[in-house]
């Protein structure tokens, strides 16, 4: 059975004035080593923190869909 991530929340929620943490809560993501990506733009340092956590290092304005793939999807 293939388990694909899920995001269910996210801080914070509005845009960061500098190199700012991103914290994204959500399921599946033990496997998460494909990429990561805000509003279309790679996050380039991001830690799975846990399977149920993942904390990303994000620029200036950096804001839009949080999309997170693992081998799955």
């Amino acid at each position: 059975m293939k388990l694909f991530p899920t995001i269910t929340s996210f801080t914070p929620s509005s845009g960061c004035p500098s190199l700012a943490e991103v914290v994204v809560t959500g399921t599946n993501f033990g496997g998460v080593t494909d990429g990561m990506t805000i509003g279309g733009t790679a996050v380039t340092s991001f830690t799975v923190d846990s399977d149920t956590q993942i904390t990303a290092t994000v620029g200036t304005g950096t804001d839009g869909v949080i999309y997170v793939q693992n081998h799955c999807g």
